[in-house]
């Protein structure tokens, strides 16, 4: 079985509020270079909130669909799944802002043939269930339930 799992959320505990918040504080707002730098440092500072090893049997394989940007993130996010995901069979940074980022997680969910992929949000859940074929099965873990 092929199963994916979401970065933010899911494998790694992170804020993306707190994030969102400081881009309207100084002396982060309207420094693009500063944000970024402050982002890496954020993220490579993350607790794994669950190892994906537990989901394997044998024969599984997994791989990790974020929608971190690659440009500015890709650097740090494979750093990161390099010391807590060592086995992943892949790490995909699909996010292109302004696109909604469920279109690249579909996008690479189809060409990578998952059976399963799992996120946390549930709107990107009910998005996923949506885009997906049906054989494609979307799992919301953690988050909340919003309408």
């Amino acid at each position: 079985m092929k199963i994916g799992f979401d970065l933010d959320g899911v494998l790694c505990d992170t804020d993306m509020n707190f994030l969102r918040l400081l881009e309207r504080v100084p002396p982060f707002q309207d420094d693009l270079e500063k944000m970024m730098e402050f982002e890496v440092w954020y993220f490579n500072e993350r607790k794994p909130l669950l190892n994906p090893e537990n989901f394997m049997s044998e024969g599984d394989e997994y791989y990790i669909i974020t929608g971190r940007d690659n440009k500015f993130h890709g650097e740090v996010t494979e750093m990161w799944c390099r010391k807590f995901t060592p086995n992943a069979r892949g790490v995909y940074c699909v996010g292109e802002y302004p696109k909604p980022v469920e279109e690249g997680k579909a996008k690479k969910i189809v060409e990578l043939g998952l059976d399963v992929y799992i996120d946390d949000h549930p709107v990107s859940v009910r998005k996923l269930r949506a885009a997906l074929p049906s054989h494609v099965k979307v799992i919301q873990y953690g988050g909340r339930w919003i309408k």
